[in-house]
């Protein structure tokens, strides 16, 4: 864990990007192409069929429940706030797992 923050405080010295929004930008995007796959692999073996795009849609959309319920806890944490920048990043993580899982899918 420690080496993540350590890359993302790397990465925000390099790009000028908070390295908060980095870490929700990649954990959604990773949790987006895991349980994308996951599921795509999972239905597959077990009902037959699932279509590629919807099973990244389903990884998208867990994501950005994690990300909202994060949210939502960090709203009702009196040392901390609902911040919409890192709701932009989770978006922006979610849409690149999206993304990438389904050429991952089609291939």
């Amino acid at each position: 864990m420690k080496i993540l923050y350590q890359a993302a405080n790397w990465l925000s010295k390099k790009t000028g990007v908070r390295s908060d929004y980095i870490l929700h930008f990649g954990v959604c995007s990773l949790s987006t192409s895991i349980i994308g796959l996951t599921s795509f692999l999972v239905v597959n073996h077990f009902l037959g069929y699932i279509p590629a795009l919807v099973a990244s849609l389903f990884g998208a959309v867990f994501a950005l429940g994690l990300s909202l319920g994060k949210e939502f806890g960090d709203k009702n944490n009196p040392n901390s706030a609902w911040s919409w920048g890192d709701l932009v990043a989770d978006l922006a993580g979610a849409l690149t797992g999206l993304v990438i899982n389904y050429l991952l899918i089609i291939q």
